[in-house]
């Protein structure tokens, strides 16, 4: 009786032993599925996530290239034409641009080297260029001194390719209307260059609501002031140019109103 007491004694421990080892393997199993499943989601967290940031990205990219297109289309479509300005200013006020005056000394200065044996640089043998930025004497063409004047307007010719009749071609000389008192002459050559604060102008710098003139029209430009306009007097091109009495009138009328 002892020895089969003492056997179910050890079958039963064994059978708890078992049950126990069972549960503690489901216990881990269980514990490992979760934590599988915990990185499962975080997975799937971090992939929408990622997902979400990317499309994000990619439509704030669009979004702002639009923005940049419509801002820089807009600032073309309402900026002046500052090259224009330029070319009108270098003749209104009788001085080639300074690109041209350099290049034109610098021919000089390169007949001066190449005839005169006092110059520093005489017979001297140039060197490979080294950069294409730099722009030496050898990059001109000679010119001699007393042919500088007429060299500096051929060059601005060429360079001048705008075709206002309002304005005297290149010269190396005030426009007429140069003994008129400074607003009439500055109201003069903003009218030959077609610049001033007309309407249409303030429109675009958003410091009016709309482009109108008193007159009526809905687009005061300065074409319109010269020859359309029924608030003040006309005058032409030519008449700008030669500064006539027209011009001068129109000068009295309009240098207030177009500063």
């Amino acid at each position: 009786m002892k020895a089969s007491n003492a056997l179910y004694i050890i079958i039963i421990i064994i059978i708890i032993l078992i049950i126990i080892i069972i549960m503690v393997i489901f216990i881990i199993m269980i514990i490992i599925i979760i934590i599988i499943i915990i990185i499962i989601i975080i997975i799937i967290i971090f992939t929408i996530t990622t997902a979400i940031i990317i499309i994000t990205i990619i439509i704030s990219s669009s979004i702002i290239t639009v923005i940049i297109t419509i801002i820089t289309i807009t600032t073309i479509i309402t900026m002046p034409n500052y090259d224009l300005i330029e070319k009108s200013t270098k003749k209104t006020a009788g001085i080639a641009p300074p690109d041209i005056c350099r290049q034109t000394h610098g021919s000089t200065e390169k007949h001066k080297q190449e005839t005169d044996p006092r110059h520093p640089l005489f017979d001297h043998s140039y060197p490979r260029a080294r950069l294409k930025s730099r722009k030496s004497l050898r990059t001109v063409e000679s010119v001699q001194p007393d042919q500088a004047a007429s060299h500096r307007l051929e060059l601005w010719n060429t360079w001048d390719n705008t075709t206002n009749e309002a304005i005297q071609p290149p010269k190396e000389q005030l426009p007429s209307g140069r003994e008129l008192r400074r607003q009439d002459w500055v109201t003069l050559n903003r009218a030959r260059a077609k610049v001033g604060m007309r309407a249409s102008t303030l429109h675009k710098w958003k410091l009016r609501p709309n482009s109108e003139c008193p007159c009526g029209n809905q687009n005061q430009t300065m074409d319109h002031i010269l020859s359309e306009c029924t608030e003040g007097p006309h005058c032409t091109d030519q008449d700008l140019r030669d500064c006539t009495d027209a011009a001068q009138a129109w000068i009295t009328h309009w240098r207030d109103k177009i500063r």
